[in-house]
């Protein structure tokens, strides 16, 4: 339907950016290995802190090893969050080097 113009009204500016005109989500290569490193990372941290976190979920009875499961979901999103953000700043840092 269109809209006719109407004098003393604000007209929409279609040359604007919206989100719809923004670009694809990132790579998804470097999303993926950085989801995998995340991942790794978390596991590794997990395990090595494994017999420390079976001793303070104890208390929780049948629901620790829900615990563990909370806490190793927990680091493999800040892992990967924290690996992601550096992958995307050095994608950036690089990008605005000059090339020799």
């Amino acid at each position: 339907m269109h809209t006719p113009y109407r004098a003393g009204t604000e007209e929409y500016d279609r040359t604007a950016p919206s989100i719809a005109d923004a670009p694809a989500a990132g790579d998804t290569l470097s999303t993926y290995l950085c989801c995998l490193l995340g991942g790794t990372t978390a596991v590794i941290a997990v395990l090595l802190a494994l017999p420390m976190l079976l001793e303070v979920s104890q208390p929780f009875g049948g629901l620790s090893t829900t615990v563990i499961a909370f806490v190793l979901m927990f680091a493999w999103l800040v892992a990967w969050a924290v690996i992601e953000f550096a992958w995307e700043h050095l994608a950036a840092t690089n990008a605005q080097t000059p090339a020799e």
